[in-house]
């Protein structure tokens, strides 16, 4: 029994030196290769990695924060690529990195993901003795090793020969996203080709996890970034999410952890940006559903600079932050209306406003989804109500079209239209008039 004893005594001791010269090893190698431009790193200029905030969702590809940040460098700066695809957790954005290191050879790494972080192999950290295991250096150097095989494992060839692939060379909204998708059951696949023309296959499973293991995955993935971008000699930097929602929160704490323990350049965009929201509002730099809007991505390509400016990552002309008075709306008051006209419902709205259609036979006080409709309940509003092709975005035009069903083209029938965001959820800020339907 004794011997047994001196054996794990022996086991402890010897796991508890590694832990302590992986601690000192990793204090040593952050501070040697402290951030910043690597003598031999890639000529590839920058890319951008990331969710559909780095694509621009709802913006044309020019006013994606990507080309906003390459119209403020010089050319010599390189390009700056575009690699966000819409849907991708930082699990993805890890899996993909090491292709997309070897095929672009960038000097500098842009990362921003993690809201799309609902799945995860990591599940086990949940717990608190998870997370304490989950700290020690040496699980993470066992960890790292096995990722390096895991994350250049690319997507299947045989998923990606299947289906057609949706192109994003246009303003593109989360309903079209979302109906790209193809249903496989317990998760969704995603065919799609990103701002840099390549082809990308993804699956989203359908897979809640708590806050605390959420935030973990979204950790363990950004440090397998980190450390594939040093491998390469790649400057990696993070951003957190530019405006804060309780969720956004959660992730913009662990990313700012991550950044602080892995010595990493982070550009703070919420904190950034918030004397603007203050300022002007939310709903002038961001959408609905919290994506950024041009005026938004804008304001995050000069924090953006401005870091690397700072760090001596990038040369080129100091750029300041535009002044609060100066960027104050002229927009005027958005109008958000609905009528009739040709047999057509005409809904005119704010660009990124999704927008649902109801229509009954009766008039009253239903609310629905915060709004009241105007509208009573009725059979023709419980057949009508959850149908897709009532469901509409509003695009760049801030008009939309949609043919009248030939059978609610008669007397007595109402319509109404409510104004939200696009992520399906029955909450509405706005609700046109309510406009009869004549008879035919």
């Amino acid at each position: 029994m004794k011997k047994v004893g001196k054996a794990l005594f022996g086991v402890l001791l010897g796991l508890l030196i590694v832990e302590l010269g992986l601690r000192v090893a990793g204090f040593v190698y952050l501070r040697v290769n402290a951030r910043g431009p690597a003598e031999d790193a890639g000529s590839g200029g920058i890319v951008c990695v990331g969710d559909s905030n780095t694509f621009g969702l709802y913006l044309t590809p020019g006013e994606a924060y990507p080309a906003a940040l390459e119209r403020l460098l010089p050319a010599e700066a390189g390009p700056v690529l575009n690699l966000g695809i819409p849907g991708m957790g930082a699990d993805h954005v890890a899996r993909k990195l090491p292709e997309q290191l070897e095929k672009h050879r960038p000097r500098i790494v842009i990362a921003l993901a993690g809201v799309n972080n609902t799945w995860s192999d990591t599940d086990w950290k949940d717990s608190s003795g998870g997370r304490f295991l989950s700290d020690l250096r040496i699980v993470k150097f066992f960890q790292l090793l096995a990722a390096r095989d895991e994350l250049k494992v690319e997507d299947e060839p045989e998923a990606e020969a299947e289906g057609e692939f949706r192109t994003t060379d246009d303003a593109m909204g989360l309903i079209d996203y979302r109906r790209s998708a193809e249903n496989t059951g317990d998760a969704n696949v995603f065919r799609l080709e990103n701002r840099a023309g390549e082809k990308v296959v993804f699956e989203q499973p359908r897979r809640k996890l708590e806050s605390e293991a959420y935030q973990a995955a979204i950790a363990n993935r950004f440090e397998s970034i980190v450390s594939l971008c040093r491998e390469t000699n790649a400057v990696p930097v993070m951003l957190t999410y530019p405006f804060r929602t309780p969720t956004l929160r959660r992730i913009n704490d662990t990313l700012r952890d991550v950044a602080r323990e892995r010595d990493v350049l982070l550009v703070d965009l919420e904190r950034e940006l918030a004397p603007y929201v203050e300022a002007l509002g939310i709903d002038e730099l961001a959408f609905p559903d919290r994506h950024p809007r041009a005026l938004g991505t804008e304001l995050m390509a000069k924090c953006i600079y401005r870091a690397l400016r700072a760090e001596g990552l990038v040369e080129g002309p100091e750029v300041e932050m535009p002044s609060l008075e100066g960027l104050r709306s002229g927009e005027g008051e958005v109008v958000r209306a609905l009528a009739y006209r040709d047999g057509k419902l005409v809904v005119r709205g704010r660009h990124g406003d999704g927008v649902r259609l109801l229509f009954s036979t009766e008039r009253g006080n239903l609310v629905v989804g915060g709004q009241e409709t105007g509208l009573g309940e009725s059979k023709l509003l419980e057949d009508t109500r959850a149908r897709k092709v009532f469901f509409l975005p509003v695009g760049p035009s801030g008009e939309i079209e949609i043919e009248v069903p030939e059978k609610l083209r008669r007397e007595g029938v109402f319509a109404v239209a409510l104004f939200g965001n696009q992520s399906g959820r029955e909450e509405f800020a706005h609700r046109s008039d309510v406009v009869a339907l004549p008879g035919e």
